[in-house]
């Protein structure tokens, strides 16, 4: 009877650890899997915020040049 008991508690605990050990595993699965999405949401957003800033550039710098070529050009009528 004895014997009986101690082998339901060894088993008892035995799936309470590997529960545990699960639960575990599981969380710190979950927080990495959150924690890689946040940094690839924050590359992205970092991303796209510089490739906006240089089409923001590159379309100031064009409208500039085409600014400054036609008041170039319509002075050149002038003359």
């Amino acid at each position: 009877m004895v014997v009986v008991v101690v082998v339901v508690v060894v088993v008892v605990v035995v799936v309470v650890v590997v529960v545990v050990v699960v639960v575990v595993v599981v969380v710190v699965v979950v927080v990495v899997v959150v924690v890689v999405v946040v940094v690839v949401i924050e590359v992205v957003v970092v991303v796209v915020a510089v490739v906006e800033e240089e089409e923001e550039v590159s379309r100031s710098k064009y409208s500039s040049c085409s600014t400054s070529s036609s008041s170039f050009s319509s002075r050149s009528y002038l003359y």
